[in-house]
């Protein structure tokens, strides 16, 4: 399955890897679908809703100010935020 949100798909690559396959790995047939717009719903889009929304009016400062943010983003639970240094990324 491929999304059909233009900004973000990469399906003319993965078209061209497909044709690839059928032609060199001797593949009769790839069937190739999308979903249809606006009908998919992942828990990571609401996730970004309630930040998005939460922190619309909220003047935020500096970096750190997001962990607040996001911490408090949902009403019905908190969200886990790890607070990461520098020192953390390799």
């Amino acid at each position: 399955m491929s999304d059909t949100c233009g900004g973000q798909n990469r399906n003319v690559n993965l078209a061209a890897v497909l044709l690839y396959a059928v032609q060199i790995l001797d593949i009769p047939e790839i069937e190739q679908g999308y979903f249809e717009p606006g009908h998919s719903m992942m828990e990571v889009d609401s996730v970004h809703a309630h930040i998005e929304t939460s922190s619309k009016n909220v003047n935020i400062y500096h970096p750190s100010g997001w962990y607040t943010a996001v911490r408090m983003a949902s009403k019905s639970s908190k969200y886990d935020v790890i607070e990461m240094g520098q020192e953390m990324f390799f």
